[in-house]
């Protein structure tokens, strides 16, 4: 199952904040589950040699938890944001109005996500009950959800949504899914996570932050200098690891 794959990415707009949200949506929401689904490799891949006794292994487990907090709250929005029913787009929820109706996969992958934070928390009070094998065991949960995703944001179409709906509309909902998913993180863990775990050889468009959030990039990779180790891409210079 590991390493899972990406989803496929294709014709994404040069500038994600300036195009209409209705032709954005589908870049951005499938360029953040590339985020995720990379970290995950990402702790499976590093879980296999990284083990108690190593001096970095409870950086390891602190990654590992981060990561499981990120997804799960990534789900939980998704969750919320797709399947509410919602007067600005007549009284119909997105997936509705998508015509999207295999949405299990986002509770069952919460389920497995926490299961898996469960585990990494056991861990970490006893690290010596550490396992790779009982830790990619737990992470079964990720092929099936990864398959959802992949479903999810082919559902994701332009031409549906200018017809349901209009730019204001979604710009409301989608700055108020963004408003309470980054109220949960701060800055200096948020930017540096999504930012090193993008490929940019897939677009350089992502993340869409402002010129004064790139400037301080290097002072906010700093608090949490001590995970990017196990991520996939170094997050100042996008460079590549292994």
């Amino acid at each position: 199952m590991f390493p899972l794959p990406i989803l496929p990415v294709a014709n994404v707009p040069s500038d994600l904040n300036s195009t209409d949200p209705r032709a954005a949506l589908r870049h951005v929401n499938t360029l953040m589950k590339n985020d995720l689904i990379r970290a995950l490799n990402a702790i499976q891949s590093n879980g296999a040699h990284t083990l108690p006794g190593q001096p970095n292994f409870p950086a390891f487990l602190d990654y590992a938890a981060r990561v499981c907090g990120v997804l799960e709250l990534h789900l939980e929005g998704d969750q919320e944001f797709f399947t509410t029913k919602d007067p600005r787009v007549g009284g119909r929820s997105l997936f509705e109005v998508l015509g999207y109706t295999d949405t299990g996969y986002m509770p069952t992958a919460i389920a497995g996500v926490h299961a898996l934070k469960e585990k990494i928390e056991g861990w970490k009070l006893n690290p010596a009950s550490y396992s790779p094998a009982v830790l990619t065991h737990e992470m079964a949960f990720a092929g099936p959800m990864v398959d959802g995703m992949r479903q999810h944001v082919a559902a994701i179409k332009e031409d549906v949504l200018l017809e349901a709906t209009s730019k204001e509309a979604l710009v409301e909902m989608v700055e108020e899914n963004l408003k309470w998913f980054t109220g949960q993180y701060t800055a200096e863990f948020l930017l540096p996570f999504v930012v090193a775990h993008h490929d940019l050889a897939t677009t350089d468009a992502w993340p869409p932050i402002p010129a004064e959030a790139k400037e301080a990039l290097p002072e906010l990779v700093k608090e949490h200098a001590d995970l990017w180790q196990f991520a996939p891409f170094h997050p100042l210079t996008g460079a590549k690891r292994g």
